[in-house]
């Protein structure tokens, strides 16, 4: 076994199997905690450990494609090429025939080491004669002429190994991030008609939000303030410290009218408010806070009835 192959077994055992496993534990777990259900961390697991496997099986066709083998009739043909050109010199006095055969058998032992007959160059070659030191010389244009050696081995097979992995490797991404980052929830209510129909299923993706807040025009996903197992749809209309006024059914933000062509030109007018709950025009959204209504403003209890929602009660927001 080779320096190349040795190097790429143990390249092959830690990366494919070592760290693979040590990875998928730590990944299993955070997923678990970052998705809160247990059933993602197992997507995540094996995900990440097939895809650190396949890394590992990449870099040791790489490294041993580095190093490949000998080919033992190339030898032989150097051997015999050899053998011919001493031949030349015995015939041109230039050595001793007992110099031509000292020559002549080192050539022979080391062909005969690399498994090749220096009398076979190749499969389907013609034979190469040797010639003995008593033999006639060939004319000079035949022994002076080379038999093409083997072609460069290309590395084609890393090549392949790598294109493979780019393109399992996407192909992984996506799936990961479908099972541990994005939800399906159907749609019970028609608040947000003509957008989103009652009965349908809708993804939402809970990643964005992790690196920033929901901003106005998002429609998120989020826990029913009054029954917080219910998920909700409703459009972010207004964030914290943004000041909300609906006057004679539009909507103004800042003092500045809405352009809400989602509503169909449905107006938008106070709700009773919930039990409980206090909202008087103008309204500030307290910080930390959202105001969320419904696109089918004559059919929605939103902020208008429950008041601004937490942020923190924000499940995604809705992929549409």
């Amino acid at each position: 076994m080779d320096a190349g192959t040795t190097i790429a077994l143990i390249a092959y055992f830690i990366i494919g199997i070592v760290i693979p496993i040590a990875a998928s534990v730590a990944f299993g777990v955070c997923s678990a905690n970052i998705a809160r259900k247990k059933g993602y961390s197992y997507g995540g697991f094996f995900a990440l450990g097939f895809f650190t496997w396949l890394i590992g099986l990449i870099i040791a066709l790489c490294l041993n494609d580095r190093n490949p083998a000998p080919d033992p009739s190339h030898e032989a043909v150097s051997a015999a090429d050899s053998i011919l050109k001493y031949k030349m010199l015995l015939d041109q006095g230039a050595i001793t025939p007992a110099e031509f055969d000292a020559k002549k058998a080192a050539l022979l032992g080391v062909a005969a080491a690399s498994g090749a007959s220096p009398g076979v160059p190749g499969a389907g070659a013609q034979p190469t004669a040797v010639p003995d030191a008593g033999a006639p010389s060939q004319p000079a244009a035949a022994a002076g002429t080379t038999i093409p050696a083997a072609p460069k081995k290309h590395r084609t097979g890393c090549v392949v190994a790598v294109v493979i992995g780019i393109v399992l490797f996407i192909a992984i991404a996506v799936l990961v991030c479908l099972f541990m980052f994005t939800r399906v929830c159907e749609v019970r209510s028609g608040s947000m008609e003509d957008t989103i129909m009652a009965g349908d299923g809708v993804a939402v993706e809970n990643v964005s939000y992790r690196f920033g807040t929901p901003l106005p025009g998002d429609v998120i996903a989020f826990q029913d303030p009054e029954i917080p197992d219910r998920t909700l749809f409703k459009r972010v209309v207004a964030t914290e410290g943004q000041v909300v006024d609906l006057v004679d059914g539009q909507v103004y933000v800042d003092g500045a009218p809405l352009d809400e062509p989602y509503t169909a030109g449905k107006p938008t007018y106070p709700l009773t408010p919930a039990y409980g709950t206090s909202i008087t025009y103008p309204y500030e959204v307290p910080a930390g806070q959202l105001w969320v209504m419904g696109d089918n403003r004559t059919n929605s209890q939103d902020s208008r009835y429950f008041g601004a929602i937490p942020a923190s009660s924000v499940i995604g927001k809705a992929l549409l």
